[in-house]
């Protein structure tokens, strides 16, 4: 059980927001510490709010990449979905928004599409965040790299993280054909890029 006083903790910090609202990247980032620190009752780690979808994107690629929304994996998501109504969210259809700092949420699922082991920690103040790893992060870029905007985004991911991604790890999760196909182009396009 979440106390009134963390609950309330949470809304006056969120409160104090509205100077992140010229920096999206910033304020999205403080929001999910925010919500991250409410849910830290629960310690386990997929119990914990992790961030997938765009706002990973967005973070890895220092906000080259924007999106409007946090997306979110835990599960304590009914625990979560109860929460974020008491801290100033409204939830329309299953997007809870919060209108003065103008951030929508989606608990997107209850369990992670990638390894627990594998996600970055990122501090936020005295807060952390936790993010899906840029390897599944990646692969999820590649699982819908039939969309532009995806092939682009997965590219660039893997181009801006090429020696520090395991490239093994991806290759090993690999879910079909056209994905190994798609790796491989990146993969060449990337190696073709270095040797110039």
């Amino acid at each position: 059980m979440i106390s009134q006083e963390k609950i309330d903790r949470a809304i006056k910090e969120l409160e104090g927001i509205q100077s992140y609202k010229e920096d999206n990247l910033a304020a999205m980032v403080k929001v999910a510490a925010v919500i991250t620190s409410l849910m830290a009752p629960y310690h386990r780690v997929d119990a914990m709010p992790i961030i997938v979808g765009g706002l990973a994107v967005e973070i890895y690629t220092a906000g080259d990449y924007t999106t409007r929304d946090i997306d979110l994996v835990t599960s304590s998501s009914m625990t979560l979905r109860e929460l974020l109504p008491k801290i100033g969210f409204d939830k329309a259809g299953r997007i809870f928004y919060h209108e003065q700092l103008e951030v929508a949420v989606d608990v997107v699922d209850s369990a992670l599409e990638g390894s627990y082991d594998r996600l970055t920690e990122m501090k936020v103040g005295e807060d952390s965040i936790y993010i899906i790893s840029i390897e599944d992060i990646i692969l999820d870029r590649l699982r819908g790299s039939d969309h532009p905007d995806n092939d682009r985004w997965g590219l660039f991911l893997l181009s801006n993280n090429y020696e520090q991604a395991d490239l093994d790890y991806i290759r090993n999760r690999v879910e079909n054909k056209d994905e190994g196909l798609t790796l491989d182009r990146w993969v060449l396009m990337i190696e073709d890029q270095l040797d110039n």
